[in-house]
């Protein structure tokens, strides 16, 4: 268990990894390792709803937890509530304590960091932030995100940056005004960054 990442090729039992979340549970091992342990699970997709449900009594038994999570922390413990397409009997208190998260709402976003699929997560899950669509699909910001992630060919941002928009149109029309230029929507429909125009092209 010390180990946080296991291998699936090597070994994968569901059983025993439903066992470490029951002993986390059971000896309340704290929100600290059940992260680790959700970490974890990402990495091979698996799902324990016990765990999550942890999680959910950890972040309202302390709301700093939540508040205070840095970006990457918080990137994966979103994806593994959208993994498992999961909203906890506190969803909705936690969906409040995210609108107070200072990673999201304060401080400087790197490019670094896949925050598009975040976003497109959060989304997913029900939880709007007219300020962190704001700054997520601020062009000067999106145009350095997609630059970042297209020098390594990863043209994974677009496909979020689509499903973003897909799911504001659908759900959420009343944010259509924060989608960003048209430009930007017509390069992550296409999908293909090096097929599009020389214009296109200016703007990665």
């Amino acid at each position: 268990y010390k180990q946080s990442k296991f291998q699936v090729h090597e070994y994968y039992n569901e059983k025993f990894y439903n066992k470490v979340a029951d002993y986390t549970i059971s000896d309340d091992l704290g929100f600290n390792k059940a992260y680790s342990l959700l970490c974890a699970f990402n990495d091979i997709s698996f799902v324990n709803y016990q765990l999550l449900d942890y999680i959910d009594r950890k972040i309202v038994q302390n709301d700093s937890i939540l508040k205070d999570l840095e970006l990457g922390r918080l990137r994966d413990l979103i994806e593994g509530f959208c993994n498992a397409n999961y909203r906890t009997e506190n969803w909705e208190i936690l969906k409040t304590i995210l609108h107070e998260n200072k990673a999201l709402h304060e401080e400087e976003l790197p490019v670094f960091i896949p925050v598009l699929k975040l976003t497109s997560n959060l989304l997913s899950l029900g939880f709007v932030s007219r300020i962190l669509l704001q700054r997520v699909l601020n062009p000067e910001y999106l145009g350095e995100h997609i630059r970042f992630f297209a020098k390594t060919n990863n043209s994974s941002p677009l496909s979020y940056l689509r499903a973003i928009s897909q799911t504001i149109r659908l759900l959420y029309p009343e944010h259509e005004d924060l989608l960003p230029p048209k430009i930007f929507m017509d390069i992550a429909f296409d999908k293909l960054p090096e097929t599009v125009d020389e214009n296109h092209r200016d703007v990665l």
